[in-house]
């Protein structure tokens, strides 16, 4: 069986506490199973515009 679970982080700053989303995919076999996708409020709710360009996540005040 080829099992293995991929993770990703986005960033709110350059910063390693910085985290804005982290999402987690499951894949057996070449099949998605199992699939979660949570929201992180960084530190002061605080995000680089430069990187929200990139991922379009920001806080509620920079919408």
């Amino acid at each position: 069986m080829n099992t293995f679970t991929a993770i990703d982080f986005e960033t709110a700053t350059g910063y390693r506490n910085g985290i804005c989303q982290i999402r987690l995919v499951r894949i057996e076999n070449g099949i998605t199973s199992k699939e979660i996708n949570l929201l992180v409020q960084p530190p002061g709710n605080f995000y680089w515009n430069q990187f929200s360009d990139i991922h379009g996540i920001s806080s509620k005040k920079n919408k």
